[in-house]
């Protein structure tokens, strides 16, 4: 397996149905990554992210292609980084399966379609006592979900990130109760990321976090994306109540305990 210069990649054909966003993110530069290949026919390749999610497509059999696959996990895990691996398809699954054999355990997630419609027919009430504010590096130093750490893994950096993403605080005296932010950002569509402090919870504070977030990205011309494991009811039922539907399954592969 070989690394690849990004650049030359940023236009990959064909692209399988299911692709994380990330993938886009590495492909067109808005986040750090890298392309690896066979070395040989350059029909498999894996895309990766500093922060250590892989996603993989091309040919399932290539072997030697896999062998460096499992080599990179192992050399990952021994040195205590991530490795979480998106397979694009049942084909992947099964070859994954086989060359990991029982170092990995495979976890079910749902992608979802936004509707736009949907949303826009969804009633509006903002809390009271509430101010709603776009992040910006004062408030990426007071959040405790969604911080300097997070964005240098996601993004590479803080300042990355509000260059090139962006999100939104529900603030109560000053200080974040519920934030959704974007995770990754590629060309025109954004995944979104949300969380609600603790002591807030249960009080349906990241419904108006998540809709400053997704009309941002109908001003911008842009397509949130909801992502969730399929147990998440309660991710579930809130990107339902937002106009994410049609769920897609697909597979991640991650370390077995």
């Amino acid at each position: 397996m070989i690394s690849l210069e990004v650049s030359q990649y940023a236009k990959m054909e064909p692209m399988p149905c299911y692709v994380p966003l990330f993938v886009h993110g590495v492909l067109n530069q808005t986040i750090p990554g890298t392309v690896y290949t066979d070395e040989d026919s350059q029909q498999a390749f894996l895309i990766g992210t500093q922060s250590g999610l892989f996603f993989v497509m091309g040919n399932p059999a290539r072997r030697a292609f896999n062998q460096a696959l499992l080599s990179l996990y192992r050399d990952r895990i021994r040195r205590g980084d991530r490795f979480t691996l998106f397979s694009p398809s049942v084909r992947w699954d099964q070859a994954i399966a086989a060359v990991f054999n029982k170092e990995v355990i495979k976890v079910s997630r749902y992608s979802f379609t936004f509707n736009q419609d949907t949303y826009l027919q969804m009633s509006r009430i903002f809390p009271e006592k509430f101010v709603k504010q776009k992040i910006n590096e004062p408030l990426i130093r007071q959040s405790v979900n969604f911080n300097e750490n997070y964005y240098d893994q996601y993004w590479g950096s803080a300042a990355n990130f509000l260059e090139k993403g962006f999100g939104y605080c529900l603030l109560h005296n000053g200080r974040i109760v519920s934030e959704c932010t974007s995770i990754f950002k590629a060309n025109q569509w954004a995944e979104i990321d949300i969380a609600t402090a603790s002591e807030w919870r249960g009080k349906g504070l990241a419904l108006p976090a998540a809709q400053a977030f997704i009309d941002h990205c109908i001003d911008h011309q842009m397509i949130p994306r909801w992502e969730c494991n399929i147990h998440h009811s309660a991710s579930i039922k809130l990107g339902n109540k937002l106009g994410f539907e049609d769920p897609r399954e697909y597979s991640i592969f991650v370390k077995a305990r």
